[in-house]
Formats: structure tokens, C-alpha cells, sequence
């Protein structure tokens, strides 16, 4: 399940329910930082992928497929620009491979590892605790899978641009899956294979991956995740809607505005303005007017929830302060807020 807002509730929706096949491209090195330096930072070149890299993308089961010379990847890097779909993509690898309907023969387990959450620990863990303290296994029987068949171990590692992973910095990285270190420490002595060399990895980040390249080991390979095709916008739009006709409205009148179709293909604001359209369907002319541009997707995305969420504050106001929460958080290089951060601007924590 995913948690999805739903004003003014909060609702779980069913992961596969909802999980919209992107685009995702395989590329060189070479290649993927050329691709990347020609169209991904290019906003117009978006409109492009609809039509010519659908052609070319791959499914999450090719990721690990043997190449033209039967070479299989020990480490896939997927990148990609934020909510782009990376992190739901490896949580539906993960599904996927527990119902046995993807990587059951390829692997007898799969650890996901969020940077994120990994970034907040502060003592020294060696492997096994890193991976025992992201699921439901013990360390003895996670001790026990490494020992016996590290080669059928899949880890997944979501967010790596979340540590600063320079090379050149000298950290102290173990050389085996026992002994202890800062996280990122352990963390490098697993991608560069000085722990665990046989299991694979499956790795994403919104850097460009010509910059961290040398961290990992091989053989690798590159790909690219791009978003969604326009086949994959109108999918998302029939499952986000379910309802025949509303799906139809929806879709009707986001084809009318090609601006806000090349903007759905970034599943987040492509869930964004689903919500927006739920919300105000009743109007939903006078809101596909007002999504015009990226900026304005997500003025009146934040600007409807902050409707729905403290009636003892205006949206003004509660805007305000979340931009000087945000701006606190850019100069500090800050995700999560306590509360007593969060207090400070005016907001209730509780709420």
C-alpha cells in the first residue's frame, strides 16, 4: 500500500493498483551523460520522450537481463530528476518479488535501503545491522543468508545524491560485513564491493552517474528513468480516476492543454494534477486554466491542501511559514524538521 491523500482524509491505495509503468531507458555511460546534458535538462524535450523513447524503454524485469554477450550487471544505477518515479519503482520491484512474479528465481532476498532514513543514524552499524534495522529479519538470520548464498542477494538503495559520497574523502569503510563504521562507510564498502562482492545492487539517484561511477562495482549498468510516456499518462489518469466518465472528463480536457500534458510526465505532478482535478472537478475548466506552468501546479496543489488541514490559520499565512521552513531547510541541507524547528515558524506540529 501507499498512503494518498484524499481530503480531507488520508486513504491507503494498493501500490500495484495504482503503479504506472515509466519510461525507463538503458544507455552507456557515455551516452547517458550526453542524453542527459542534450534533453533531460531541457523542459521542451519532454514532449519528445512521448512519441521516440517509448520505443526504446525496458521493463523493471530487463534491468538485470544478461547483455549481447551474456554479461550480467552486478550493479544498476536508475537515474533520474526528482519524482520521476524512482522510489515507487524499486517499492514495486520489492512487491513484485514477493508474489513471486518477478526475480523469484533470481534472487531469495531483497533489502531496500532508504538514504533518507539511513542518513539519520548515528552510530556505527556494520552490514548486518544496517540491513536488519530497514526490515522484519533478525541479524542471525540475515548473517546466515549473507554466509550461505550472498550471490541470491538483491539490495536495493533508494536515494544515494542523499549522502555526499566523494571518493576522494577519506572515510574509514570495512572490509567485511561484521565489523562496524559510520553508515556511509559501510554503505561505500558495499557499493564498491569491499563487503558482500557477490550480491547485486540496484541503485538510484538523481545525480548524474558519471559523477559517482568510480564508487561502484562492476559490471555496471545505466539507465535512465524518464517518466511517463503519453500512453502512461492516460493509464495513470484511468487509475487514479476509476470512474468511466470522470476519467474521460479529466482526460478530455488535460489533452486540450499540452502544456499540462508534457508536465504529466513527471508522475508526481502528474498525481498532483489528478488531485487538483479531483478536488475541483465541479470547476475543473477554471483549474486547467490556472495549471499552466510547474510553479503553478504546485502553488495550487499545496494551496488545497493547506485548505483542508487547519481552519485556525489562512493558507496565506501557513504558506508563509512553510516557505521559511523550506528556505531553512535549503541553506541547512535539512529534510526532516523536529518539532521544535517547526514550532518556530508558527506552525502547530501537532496538526
Amino acid at each position: 500500500f501507499v498512503t494518498e491523500y484524499n481530503l480531507p482524509t488520508v486513504e491507503r491505495v494498493e501500490l500495484a493498483a495504482r503503479y504506472t509503468e515509466p519510461v525507463i531507458i538503458q544507455k552507456s555511460k557515455e551516452k547517458t551523460e550526453q542524453y542527459y546534458r542534450e534533453h533531460v535538462r531541457s523542459v521542451g524535450a519532454l514532449s519528445h520522450l512521448f512519441s521516440k523513447d517509448r520505443n526504446h524503454s525496458i521493463g523493471i524485469d530487463q534491468l538485470f537481463s544478461p547483455d549481447c554477450d551474456g554479461n550480467k550487471p552486478k550493479t544498476v544505477i536508475l537515474s533520474g530528476d526528482s519524482g520521476r518515479g524512482k522510489s515507487f519503482t524499486l517499492q514495486k520491484i520489492m512487491l513484485d518479488w514477493a508474489s513471486r512474479v518477478l526475480y523469484s528465481e533470481n534472487f531469495d532476498v531483497v533489502f531496500l535501503l532508504k538514504c533518507d532514513e539511513v542518513k539519520c543514524l548515528s552510530e556505527e552499524v556494520n552490514l548486518i545491522e544496517l540491513l536488519s534495522w530497514s526490515c522484519s529479519l533478525t541479524s542471525d538470520q540475515i548473517s546466515q543468508i549473507l554466509e550461505l548464498t550472498p550471490e541470491k542477494v538483491l539490495i536495493l538503495i533508494d536515494g544515494l545524491d542523499e549522502f555526499l559520497l566523494d571518493p576522494h574523502i577519506q572515510i574509514s569503510s570495512p572490509t567485511n560485513q561484521f565489523q562496524k563504521a559510520q553508515p556511509v562507510g559501510t554503505l561505500r564498502s558495499l557499493l564498491n564491493g569491499q563487503i558482500l562482492p557477490e550480491s547485486f545492487l540496484l541503485v538510484t539517484t538523481r545525480s548524474d552517474a558519471g559523477t559517482v561511477m568510480n564508487l561502484f562495482k562492476g559490471p555496471l549498468r545505466f539507465t535512465e528513468i524518464m517518466g511517463f510516456s503519453e500512453r502512461g499518462v492516460q493509464e495513470y489518469f484511468q487509475k487514479f480516476f476509476k470512474d468511466e466518465e470522470l476519467f474521460r472528463n479529466a482526460y478530455e480536457s488535460l489533452k486540450s492543454n499540452e502544456t499540462l500534458l508534457t508536465a504529466c510526465s513527471v508522475p508526481l505532478q502528474c498525481w498532483m494534477v489528478c488531485f487538483c482535478l479531483k478536488k475541483h472537478f465541479t470547476d475543473d475548466e477554471h483549474v486547467m486554466r490556472e495549471l499552466k506552468t510547474t510553479t503553478s501546479i504546485y502553488v495550487h496543489f499545496v494551496s488545497t491542501l493547506l485548505e483542508h488541514h487547519d481552519q485556525s490559520q489562512s493558507v496565506l499565512t501557513m504558506l508563509r511559514s512553510l516557505g521559511q521552513l523550506a528556505e531553512e531547510g535549503k541553506e541547512k541541507r535539512l529534510v526532516f524538521f523536529d518539532e521544535k524547528r517547526v514550532a518556530k515558524t508558527g506552525l502547530d506540529p501537532a496538526t
